[in-house]
């Protein structure tokens, strides 16, 4: 095997961090670290948007950058799924669309607030009815992100070579965190609490569970490059 490849799928691997410091740092630059009271009036919210306008299309460029630079680790997780399955099986399969479509969460977001905040003079209820549906969306859009999880745990856990491409503690850490995003689609029915888009039970469990998973399955991707190398792809040491 050349070096090329193998570097290449190191660099793959690595977009996937650097994707989340430009989505956090695209929050704090809007402002919306932690992110803004779902039970703002639209004369508020209007008001911040004007007063921070700048600051907020910057800030929805980052999170819809950020969001974008998930897909090539989607990519490269499908190269070793594949390698499980023998073949491009179903579960590869449905983790790269899964994982294809979940940047959508954020790249609509942020066109939403972006456009919330490109005309200031607009009608308050407008820019409210904007900057809610995007909020919604960016939290409650987690589903994508569900099937990719349970696609990339089912795949692991099924792995029966003595020695897996992927670790089993990996498949598990994967469905947890599958589990640990559901609770986010409730913010559709909350204006506070721990259920709102600002909740512990939606934003930031969601927040920590998605830095922790895309942490773990950065470096088994990277240990499973490295084993290919050594190795071949999809053989066991």
């Amino acid at each position: 095997m050349g070096t090329a490849r193998p570097a290449l799928q190191r660099a793959c691997a690595w977009c996937a961090p650097v994707g989340l410091v430009l989505t956090f740092s695209g929050m704090l630059v809007a402002g919306w670290l932690p992110p803004p009271f779902p039970g703002d009036g639209a004369t508020e919210v209007a008001a911040y948007y004007r007063e921070h306008r700048e600051a907020i299309r910057l800030g929805s460029i980052l999170i819809a950058v950020g969001g974008v630079l998930l897909l090539p680790l989607v990519a490269v997780t499908s190269v070793y799924l594949s390698a499980i399955e023998r073949d491009r099986g179903a579960l590869s399969n449905l983790q790269l669309i899964s994982g294809a479509l979940g940047p959508v969460a954020f790249v609509i977001p942020s066109f939403l607030w972006a456009g919330a905040a490109f005309d200031p003079a607009r009608s308050p209820e407008i820019t409210k009815l904007l900057h809610d549906t995007a909020w919604l969306l960016f939290i409650a859009g987690v589903w994508t992100f569900v099937v990719q999880n349970l696609a990339i745990g089912a795949a692991v856990l099924c792995d029966a070579r003595t020695d897996p491409i992927f670790p089993r503690w990996l498949g598990y850490l994967a469905i947890w965190t599958a589990v640990l995003f559901t609770p986010s689609c409730l913010v559709v029915f909350f204006r506070e609490g721990p259920f709102s888009w600002n909740g512990i039970f939606t934003f930031w469990l969601a927040a920590a569970a998605f830095v922790a998973w895309t942490a773990a399955l950065v470096w088994t991707v990277q240990r499973a490059i490295t084993r290919s190398v050594a190795y071949g792809p999809g053989a066991s040491a």
